[in-house]
């Protein structure tokens, strides 16, 4: 398993762990991180769990949905905010999967997709700016305080903006809804 550094730089589109201390600055105007691998060991069970755009946090879709499943009322649902690759395509991602391969996953993980409901793309455009503005907005100031750092900082507005491109032309950018069967 990766180091907890290693897996939020990874998640966060980062290459380079050395960004990890950096990463709550860079995300203040935007959402809390927590490490969801060790707080899951005190959760009960819950109608409903939301994974909004983060991706197979414990490994790939059938470990993450197995570890879920555990938390999960009997008829509870679990909504993933994420993305897959059409089966035509040409594209590969080192996060993202074939949709194919993502409902295997999901079936072997002992459940169901129920709802595939995509996204509009105004909708991810909308929402990659205001991510991204931000996101370079801290990047700049954390270059002023660290300069040293500038290629790391550049690198990682680079990776987001590689990202933003992928989520908006080459991936399926959609909301799941995943139920036991």
């Amino acid at each position: 398993m990766k180091s907890i550094e290693e897996s939020v730089v990874i998640a966060m589109d980062g290459s380079n762990k050395e960004l990890f201390p950096f990463l709550p600055y860079i995300l203040q105007d935007i959402w809390e991180i927590g490490d969801i691998r060790e707080k899951i060991k005190d959760l009960k069970t819950y109608d409903i769990i939301i994974l909004g755009a983060i991706g197979p946090v414990f490994g790939n879709y059938y470990s993450t949905l197995s570890t879920l499943s555990k938390h999960l009322n009997n008829s509870g649902i679990i909504i993933i905010d994420d993305g897959y690759i059409e089966d035509n395509s040409d594209y590969t991602h080192p996060l993202m999967l074939k949709k194919q391969e993502l409902l295997h996953q999901i079936n072997a993980a002992g459940m169901n997709l129920i709802e595939d409901d995509i996204m509009q793309s105004d909708i991810i455009k909308d929402s990659d700016n205001y991510i991204f503005d931000n996101l370079k907005k801290r990047c700049m100031e954390l270059i002023d305080k660290h300069p040293d750092k500038k290629d790391l900082f550049e690198n990682y507005i680079q990776k987001q903006e590689e990202e933003n491109e992928v989520l908006e032309d080459k991936v399926v950018c959609t909301t799941l809804v995943i139920k036991r069967r």
